[in-house]
């Protein structure tokens, strides 16, 4: 219903707004079968596409959406089945100056899914590049789900074979590293009940009746690595584990 555009003297110098607010707006994204992003009907273009919307908008200084619902379809996961999904009280804010990107996405999802959740990023790029080049950007990518569900989790989100959350219901906080566009790792500070834990693919999930500390997996070339961090956890055969840290590793693919 309402859309505002602030100008500066300093925009104007630049070519750019100062700010652009977009109130209360609904949006519908949907992945088709072959995989292909439409945001409000159109594709949403690969890097290997015309990329002048994109360095526009990250060359913007703030971008702000309030109020607003984003629709999810998902035709690629569930074939003639689709996921659909409805986002409410959505807020964004993007930060953009020079070569430093900050992001903020807010947003509740449906009750059996989890609380509102947060995701944030913090990235910078090489001075003088395009601003919309994401694949030169470097930071930690941040997401909080103070109560989530991860039965349901896992319908949207694809799990690493190796380590994974397969069920629990709780706290989850998730961060990554990025270097140059690609993430170097994945790290979960969990406090959860009800879990199975799955730590390889070979491997049968393990139970546990609550688990909180932090788990994490890093890659580089060949190697994968998996750490715990003040690992505390009861199992379902009533065995207790007070805490402690470790390191694991699998190499090749």
């Amino acid at each position: 219903p309402r859309v505002v555009a602030s100008l500066s003297p300093w925009s104007l110098l630049r070519g750019s707004l100062q700010q652009l607010l977009i109130d209360r707006p609904v949006l519908d994204v949907r992945r088709d079968a072959q995989g292909q992003i439409w945001i409000a009907g159109l594709p949403l273009k690969t890097a290997d596409d015309d990329t002048t919307a994109s360095d526009w908008f990250f060359s913007q200084p703030e971008f702000i959406i309030q109020g607003g619902q984003v629709q999810w379809r998902d035709e690629a996961r569930h074939g003639n089945s689709p996921l659909a999904l409805s986002l409410d009280d959505v807020r964004v804010i993007v930060r953009n100056d020079w070569h430093r990107h900050d992001l903020q996405i807010d947003a509740t999802p449906p009750k059996e899914f989890g609380q509102r959740l947060s995701l944030r990023g913090q990235f910078t790029q090489t001075p003088l590049r395009r601003s919309g080049d994401w694949q030169d950007w470097s930071g930690q990518a941040y997401l909080d789900l103070p109560y989530v569900d991860l039965a349901n989790l896992r319908q949207w989100v694809s799990m690493d074979k190796n380590l994974s959350l397969e069920q629990g219901r709780g706290q989850v906080r998730l961060w990554s590293d990025v270097q140059k566009g690609l993430p170097q790792g994945l790290w979960a500070d969990v406090g959860l009940d009800a879990v199975k834990l799955r730590l390889g693919a070979d491997l049968a999930p393990l139970g546990l009746l609550r688990i909180k500390g932090i788990v994490g997996a890093q890659w580089r070339d060949q190697e994968l690595e998996f750490i715990g961090q003040n690992l505390r956890f009861d199992t379902d055969e009533g065995e207790h584990w007070p805490g402690g840290d470790w390191r694991g590793w699998r190499r090749g693919r």
